[in-house]
């Protein structure tokens, strides 16, 4: 039998909670690690050399397209533990909706946010059905910038 006739079709996503919200991430491979990578790689000459150049900022904007698929219970007052938000014109109980915007912003302003999705997504065995419950718990903190 070949593995190859039995890989899915469709990516793997779980819920996990990270502090006060559900997160849905999406498992991330290595193929899709090294296509991402590929994509935010620029060839530029130095010196007459050809140097490829991985643009951090596209690589970590491209990473949350693919492995973060939305977030349920993100209130503006929990999103305010993760980065500094100015809270005094707005109800702290309003839901911040999924976008890239608000996940770009939270992702480069938390490093435990960061790192959460980072490892979590690529950790094969957190996806697997037979890992109990779809909803997992972190063990990451709220802050940690």
């Amino acid at each position: 039998m070949k593995l190859s006739s039995l890989t899915r079709s469709t990516p793997l996503e779980a819920v996990f909670e990270f502090g006060d919200f559900k997160i849905r991430l999406r498992h991330a491979s290595r193929s899709d690690l090294q296509r991402l990578a590929q994509s935010c790689t620029t060839q530029r000459w130095d010196k007459g050399v050809r140097v490829s150049v991985l643009d951090d900022k596209k690589l970590a904007k491209e990473f949350g397209k693919l492995a973060v698929v939305g977030w349920e219970g993100l209130t503006i007052a929990k999103a305010a533990k993760l980065i500094p938000l100015d809270l005094s014109a707005v109800d702290p109980n309003t839901e911040v909706p999924f976008d890239l915007d608000n996940l770009n912003m939270l992702v480069e302003g938390n490093t435990a946010l960061d790192r959460f999705i980072q490892e979590t997504s690529v950790d094969l065995a957190a996806f697997q059905p037979d890992a109990g419950e779809e909803l997992k718990n972190s063990e990451a903190s709220q802050s940690g910038n």
